[in-house]
């Protein structure tokens, strides 16, 4: 059963107001993929970033389930997220990789008027690149601190516009201040 939204509340989410016009613009407007679907996974609306990872026109989807897009347990895995924000009415955000690409996931509820959720956006925002740059980062971090260690040197830094100075843990420890 779903939760109704208490429409006093702070509760992040979208007032889905039918008819005028400017839901398929706005939703069009994304580079990510975005699409509206229905509480039982019915897909009300897709972008063409969306439709463009299907090989289709976004009119293709309209009418269709979205858990028969993908293999069994990856849609009852996302069944499960989509269950959890129709109980809590609170948009939810996960990473999952899928076809070696990182996605961060993001629900968002649509609300009736009164409160009930309706739809729910999904954006499907590909952070395979962050991801990668990220791993990078830490690697060449590690690396430096293998090679200061074993140097048994140091890096200071100083920020001349708050005239902070920052040291490393080698720089404390060759002047015996740790």
């Amino acid at each position: 059963m779903q939760k109704k939204r208490d429409m006093n509340t702070e509760t992040p989410g979208f007032i889905l107001k039918q008819g005028d016009g400017t839901l398929p613009l706005w939703v069009g407007s994304f580079s990510e993929a975005v699409f509206i679907i229905d509480p039982d996974g019915i897909i009300f609306q897709v972008n063409d970033a969306f439709a463009c990872i299907f090989g289709k026109t976004p009119q293709e989807f309209v009418g269709s389930n979205i858990y028969d897009l993908a293999s069994s347990d990856i849609s009852l895995y996302r069944r499960k997220k989509v269950e959890e924000v129709l109980q809590s009415s609170k948009p939810l955000s996960w990473e999952d990789v899928r076809y070696g690409r990182h996605l961060r996931n993001t629900i968002y509820p649509m609300f009736t008027p009164n409160g009930e959720v309706e739809h729910l956006l999904i954006i499907a925002q590909d952070v395979t690149e962050l991801k990668q740059t990220e791993r990078s980062l830490i690697s060449s971090n590690e690396r430096l601190q293998i090679i200061l260690a074993e140097a048994q040197g140091g890096i200071w830094e100083w920020d001349l516009s708050s005239n902070v100075n920052i040291w490393s843990d080698e720089l404390w420890k060759l002047f015996g201040l740790e």
